[in-house]
């Protein structure tokens, strides 16, 4: 019987070119995470496949091809994401007007970000037509309604950077545009959604 492998991509950003605010803990988050997943995978017998992103590393094109090593799980593997650093929102393509506010969240990567609607289309790439577990882990702003008591960690502070100011870019700069679903309503025009990739987050 062929062993199980556990895939992670683990992303920790402190440091941010000028005009975004650093951070702390992140990179110590990160690696306390992959320390906690090779030990679990020793316990449980998995076969440890890891990625670490940490600040300088922490490129967009690094993490959409750490998430592209996903695809190499097989039924049965497990996969698992986790990202600690600025999350924010940017003004989105009218395609994406689904949402009430016209915006989408982001993650902010150390030379700029990745959407939500591109985080779930590598999700979808990772997970469609196998039988895996996929477990995204975001400790950043607009990642949901998760919070921790900052009373708790000395010298904590909300992560918080506000809306980015930089240019919409265009739905055919979306990671995986091609595959979206796309509709056209009568009252609002064409909308474009990624598809949904079966995870945990």
């Amino acid at each position: 019987m062929a062993t199980k492998k556990l895939f992670a991509l683990i992303i920790g950003v402190n440091k941010y070119p000028q005009g975004i605010r650093n951070l702390n803990g992140c990179v110590e988050d990160a690696t306390n995470v992959e320390q906690l997943l090779l030990n679990f995978s020793k316990k449980k017998g998995f076969e440890p496949i890891i990625t670490k992103l940490t600040d300088t590393q922490a490129l967009r094109a690094e993490i959409l091809r750490g998430y592209q090593n996903f695809q190499k799980a097989k039924d049965g593997d497990t996969c698992v994401v986790y990202f600690s650093g600025h999350g924010s929102r940017i003004n989105a393509p009218k395609e994406f007007w689904s949402e009430s506010d016209s915006k989408n969240e982001v993650i902010i990567c150390h030379d700029g970000f990745i959407v939500d609607k591109e985080l779930a289309h590598l999700s979808w790439e990772a997970t469609d037509g196998k039988n895996i577990q996929f477990i995204e882990i975001m400790d950043c702003c607009f990642a949901g309604d998760n919070t921790r008591g900052l009373n708790d960690v000395k010298g904590a502070a909300v992560r918080w950077t506000g809306d980015l100011k930089s240019s919409i870019p265009t739905k055919e700069q979306y990671y995986g545009h091609v595959d979206y679903i796309k509709e056209t309503y009568p009252r609002w025009g064409e909308r474009w959604m990624p598809r949904q990739g079966k995870k945990i987050t």
